[in-house]
């Protein structure tokens, strides 16, 4: 399922934040705690917030203490009566000027006491950056562990490939997943759907999807649907589905739900397996994904997808 879902969505209320200490959340690489005494230094704030855009993304919670073992220990609220201005307002200002360049889809959110609402815990929702890497106070800093750190040039190089390449995910869907089997074996017509998403910077263009069925499935082409799909020869025991487009443009942060063919797939019965898919396009690495697939019965059987985890890709 794909989703938008910002961390941060999962914090609405004080009970929220008291569901964190209860349960001994951890600090992590995509979560730090942070006292209100942290606010006060700018520039460290810069710093720590850059370093999650830099890595995988995360949030940082202004207004819980945290034990030496970096376990959450209790809240330490941020009294607004006590502030110059609107905290919120300070802290997004702080962000803005002091991080270059400015990073995209960045949230700051504020979580009121239920008994005063005059006191407040700050949260900063930090996505996985493809504007990478920002700097603060002149320098460029990453995640590791439970500490901000400064980046080796090699890594800043390598952000800046993340910056500016499409970064292409394929998910994979037959239609209908109720099969239905006749004498020879051969199920009905299923048409395989693929949906398309860009998270990266750039635009995908010439894109080239290859889908690899297992020996023990036999495919058969039934409606190409008017795109460029052809079965190709390998030297290994893999049957290869072929698609091409050359004239679509695919936008960052975009879901295309693209049907490239109607087949008719015989499954063997009672057995599971898996379906690659690997993407290519200009500019973009490759990446593999598919699914796995599971049959339920011999006749009127169902057909159970779930997607493919990475170490499960030959």
């Amino acid at each position: 399922m794909l989703t938008n879902d910002r961390l941060s969505d999962h914090f609405r209320s004080e009970k929220d934040l008291q569901n964190l200490i209860d349960g001994k959340v951890q600090e992590s690489r995509t979560l730090e705690y942070k006292s209100p005494e942290a606010l006060k230094n700018h520039f460290e704030v810069a710093k720590d917030v850059s370093s999650f855009a830099n890595s995988a993304g995360g949030i940082i919670i202004y207004g819980v203490a945290e034990s030496n073992d970096h376990y959450p220990q209790n809240k330490v609220w941020i009294d607004k009566r006590n502030e110059k201005g609107d905290p919120k307002e300070t802290l997004e200002n702080v962000l803005l000027s002091l991080i270059q360049p400015r990073i995209d889809r960045l949230v700051v959110k504020a979580i009121p006491s239920e008994n005063d609402a005059n006191n407040i815990v700050l949260i900063v929702d930090i996505p996985e950056s493809h504007s990478a890497p920002h700097m603060a106070n002149n320098r460029y800093f990453k995640r590791f562990n439970f500490q901000s750190v400064p980046m080796e040039d090699d890594e800043v190089r390598a952000l800046m490939g993340r910056r500016v390449r499409p970064d292409l995910k394929v998910w994979l869907k037959f239609e209908p997943s109720l099969l239905y089997f006749d004498e020879t074996g051969l199920s009905q017509p299923i048409k395989l759907s693929l949906a398309v998403q860009n998270n990266g910077k750039a635009l995908a263009r010439f894109i080239c999807i290859f889908v690899d069925f297992p020996p023990e499935l036999r495919v058969f082409i039934i409606n190409n649907l008017n795109n460029e799909v052809n079965w190709v020869k390998m030297n290994i025991p893999i049957q290869r589905l072929s698609c091409i487009n050359n004239v679509g443009v695919f936008h960052p942060s975009t879901i295309i739900h693209w049907t490239i063919a109607e087949l008719m797939v015989k499954f063997p019965a009672g057995v599971e397996g898996p379906i690659w898919t690997t993407i290519y396009a200009k500019d973009c690495p490759e990446k593999v994904g598919g699914l796995r697939y599971k049959i339920r019965n011999s006749s009127g059987a169902a057909l159970i997808t779930e997607e493919l985890p990475d170490e499960e890709h030959y």
